[in-house]
């Protein structure tokens, strides 16, 4: 059965929320479309988008290239966006393989 999500996940959905848009960057692994779109402005992955990915992932709504249970695939997308990740969210991703 898939997850359900939280009714306020679904209204950012519906509403095309910024925090939506960086999470899909994060399932997509092209968080470089994020840079470039305001190369300023270096915006870090945080402890949200990623939190906010797994429950679009684990809902099984967009597919992913990262796989957020398997190890070869989160250090594949840490090493590509290492520069991009806050600490915080580097841990989160690993805290399941600890």
């Amino acid at each position: 059965m898939k997850n359900l999500l939280n009714p306020s996940i679904i209204n950012m959905l519906l509403n095309n929320d910024i925090n939506i848009k960086l999470a899909v960057a994060v399932l997509k692994d092209n968080w470089d479309d994020i840079y470039d779109a305001n190369p300023i402005y270096k915006r870090k992955i945080s402890v949200q988008n990623i939190d906010l990915a797994k429950q679009i992932f684990n809902a099984k709504i967009i597919g992913s290239k990262l796989d957020f249970s398997n190890y070869a695939s989160v250090h594949k997308f840490i090493v590509k966006n290492d520069s991009f990740l806050e600490d915080a969210a580097k841990n989160l991703l690993l805290i399941s393989f600890k």
